[in-house]
This record gives C-alpha cells, sequence and structure tokens, in this order.
C-alpha cells in the first residue's frame, strides 16, 4: 500500500471523527486507531458546562410548544425508514410516540428514529438522505394535546 494512501486514510479519521478503521485486501491488512485528542485548553473564565444535545429535546430556536428530534449519531439521515419501503413522512403528517419517523445509516447499519412524543410534524430540517451530524436538528413536533 503506498504511504500516501496512508496518509489520506489518518486525514479522513481525523476529519470525521472516526477512531478506529481496519482495511483487509489480498495483499494486505491495514489497521489504525487512534485516541481522542482533548481539546485545548481555554482560559477559566470561558469556560461554561456544556451538555451533548439529545435526540429528542427543545432547542432555544425552537418555539417552546415544538419538540426537535436531533441526530443522535453521524450518518445518512432517511426520513421514514433507511430505504425499507417506508413513506417519506410529510409536514402536517401525524405520528404517533414510538413510531419509526426515520433512520440515520451509520456504517452500512440503520438505525431507527422513534417519535418522542404523539403529535404533528411542522418542519423537517434534513434533506432525505443527505448527511447528519451528531446534535443536529432532524425535524419538529407539534405533540398532542394532552385531555384531562
Amino acid at each position: 500500500m503506498d504511504l500516501q494512501k496512508i496518509k489520506d486514510l489518518i486525514a479522513l479519521m481525523k476529519e470525521s471523527g472516526v477512531c478506529e478503521l481496519a482495511v483487509e485486501l489480498p495483499d494486505y491488512k491495514i489497521s489504525i486507531k487512534r485516541d481522542t485528542v482533548p481539546p485545548e485548553p481555554v482560559a477559566e473564565a470561558a469556560l461554561e458546562p456544556a451538555e451533548a444535545p439529545l435526540p429528542a429535546q427543545a432547542t432555544e430556536d425552537a418555539p417552546a410548544d415544538l419538540v426537535t428530534v436531533s441526530a443522535p449519531m453521524v450518518g445518512i439521515f432517511y426520513l421514514g425508514g433507511a430505504g425499507d419501503g417506508r413513506p417519506l413522512l410529510e409536514i402536517g403528517q401525524q405520528v404517533e410516540q414510538g413510531q419509526v419517523i426515520a433512520a440515520i445509516e451509520s456504517m452500512k447499519v440503520p438505525n431507527d428514529i422513534l417519535a418522542p412524543a404523539s403529535g404533528r410534524i411542522e418542519e423537517i430540517l434534513a434533506a432525505d438522505g443527505s448527511p447528519v451530524e451528531f446534535g443536529q436538528a432532524l425535524l419538529r413536533i407539534k405533540p398532542e394535546e394532552v385531555q384531562p
């Protein structure tokens, strides 16, 4: 294997955040592992507690009455499911809590995203088939009013 190809794999790993990669071909086998590098120290005054976004939460830029469904991982986003024949979701469509509303394919494995609440799809923020990042807002649901 060409040294430049190995350097390109390492650069790709750093760019994508992948920590481990294994390639096996008839002529060679290579395994690359890297430790995650801690961020550079920041002045104490600038430190603020940061929390990772949860897959379903309200965000500051969203109206308070909407639930934002965020990506729980990096991958390719699919509305309705990962190419398994489920119909695509549309704005205004009713969904039930626990219903599969989308999927993110990561490393060729589809991971279902379930509706955190019953309600109506108000906004679709990521395009079907597009790459998404961890914590990226995917869609917003207006929860149903709970009847007493």
